[in-house]
């Protein structure tokens, strides 16, 4: 429901924690924390397990990634209002693109009445965003 979306999205705290996964190769020492992306989640648990989910699955490549898990505080003013209530509405009917899974949803009946994949717990961020890294914990895939 839209309005409830709405009033979710205004009572979050002025300071809110939040989390991003990064699939990044073994090899690579860094990573650019001004290009962190855009998609965050408030579920610490989902992110940290995406991978209990079939669509993560890198297949044979999986032993030469890692996963970071990068937690970090934003000011609620650097919160994509407009792109985290498309996000958490369910289209219709049709094919979306899913960014955090990386798949094509079809609702093709009127029984999808939330998203897959802890949507719900989803919060788009502004592109220019500056957010306090709290910390980057590597996960062994």
């Amino acid at each position: 429901d839209k309005e409830e979306i709405i009033q979710f999205l205004n009572y979050l705290p002025d300071k809110i924690t939040l989390y991003r996964g990064l699939i990044i190769p073994k090899g690579e020492k860094s990573i650019n924390k001004k290009k962190l992306g855009v998609h965050w989640s408030l579920d610490e648990y989902f992110v940290k397990n995406m991978f209990e989910y079939d669509t993560f699955k890198i297949g044979s490549e999986r032993e030469d990634y890692n996963l970071l898990v990068i937690t970090a505080v934003f000011n609620k003013s650097d919160i994509d209002y407009d792109g985290t209530l498309d996000k958490r509405l369910i289209k219709d009917t049709g094919f979306f693109w899913d960014e955090l899974t990386g798949e094509m949803i079809q609702n093709d009946s009127d029984d999808i009445k939330q998203h897959p994949y802890s949507h719900e717990d989803e919060i788009l961020v502004n592109p220019n965003s500056n957010p306090k890294i709290i910390k980057i914990e590597k996960i062994k895939l």
